[in-house]
């Protein structure tokens, strides 16, 4: 799967939190305001960075979810949700964890055990350092 941007024309994808608040919007948006998928993916990066920079555990407010391929999900920030997806976990069998931390997956574990064909799973921009994290 691709960490670019936005998804291809044959790609499903859902957002997480798509409603951004005035106060909490670094762009300083008025009100309640839809976000476009890139700009979730942006904010995602952007979150994750400032909370490494600050040195706390990142965390990001939005979640996002992509499936290019049939059998692939690519899962950024909060979009856990799409694991609870029963059209899901009978065709997935591979999962990219993008922008969540090793310990948020490891809590899934029974979630995940419910995707029959699961056979693989990827992590990128985790903050996996070594291997004795899993």
């Amino acid at each position: 799967a691709s960490s670019s941007g936005a998804a291809g024309p044959s790609a499903a994808s859902s957002v997480t939190e798509r409603e951004s608040k005035k106060s909490n919007d670094p762009r300083g948006r008025s009100g309640t305001q839809k976000l476009s998928s890139q700009e979730v993916l942006h904010e995602i990066r952007t979150q994750w960075s400032k909370a490494l920079e600050d040195g706390r555990t990142p965390r990001t407010r939005f979640g996002y979810v992509r499936r290019e391929l049939v059998s692939e999900l690519a899962i950024y920030g909060r979009g856990l949700d799409a694991l609870d997806k029963a059209e899901y976990q009978s065709v997935i069998t591979s999962i990219h964890f993008h922008y969540v931390t090793v310990h948020t997956v490891l809590q899934e574990v029974g979630r995940l055990l419910k995707f029959h064909g699961l056979i693989s799973l990827a992590f990128a921009r985790n903050e996996i350092t070594h291997v004795r994290q899993l």
